[in-house]
């Protein structure tokens, strides 16, 4: 029993040891995914800037500047991918459907044809006018049930829309500030924004910190 323990104790001791290696592994690896080859890195009191704009645009954000504050708005909508990926499969679904529904229809209606000149010789005419007087009935409140769902689901694919939009994570950083809104929240910057050659520049650091966490998400 005692010796279990033992190997027990042991190997909570040994993953308590690793634990921070590994987090500080993982991090890395995030990190590395972050490409600055594209953007002209520049040195400024011992610390290393990216243009806000090129970086923040390689990240999958959308940029405003404005004028009159000084300022820039990062927006990274969090659902664009998603989105995309839902429209592709919702188009490529209606055209399935809508093959199947020719397929069916197609096969319906011969099907249909020879029942009907079964029912001829047979001399049931007067119980296929009364089959068909109730398919079509049918038919159309099929059609109406069916223009209802779809009028309805447009409805809620537009407030699933609005809502996806809304959820979309802001950045405002504003030229010569050491503050900045990240989300909802007022936030400190070790280092503030600096204007080189028309261009707004940020730390590595800024980068690292508060806009590659969204991206890493897709």
């Amino acid at each position: 029993m005692k010796k279990i323990q033992k190997i027990a104790a042991v190997s909570v001791l040994t993953f308590t040891l690793l634990a921070p290696g590994f987090a500080a592994a993982e991090t890395s690896k995030d990190m590395a995914m972050i490409d600055y080859s594209k953007v002209r890195v520049i040195q400024m009191n011992g610390m290393e800037l990216v243009p806000v704009r090129e970086m923040a645009k390689s990240l999958g954000y959308s940029v405003k500047w404005n004028q009159r504050e000084k300022s820039v708005t990062l927006t990274y909508s969090m659902m664009m991918k998603d989105k995309m990926t839902e429209d592709g499969m919702m188009e490529d679904g209606m055209m399935k459907d809508k093959m199947m529904e020719d397929d069916m229809m197609e096969d319906g209606m011969m099907e249909d044809k020879m029942m009907e000149d079964d029912m001829m010789e047979d001399g049931m005419m007067k119980d296929k006018m009364m089959e068909d007087d109730m398919m079509e009935d049918g038919m159309m409140k099929d059609k109406m049930m069916e223009d209802d769902m779809v009028e309805d689901g447009m409805m809620k694919d537009k407030m699933m829309d609005k809502d996806m939009h809304d959820m979309g994570y802001t950045v405002k950083i504003t030229m010569g500030q050491t503050t900045f809104m990240a989300g909802m929240s007022e936030k400190m910057l070790a280092y503030e924004p600096v204007m080189v050659n028309n261009k707004l520049y940020i730390t590595k650091d800024f980068v690292e910190m508060y806009l590659a966490s969204p991206s890493m998400m897709k």
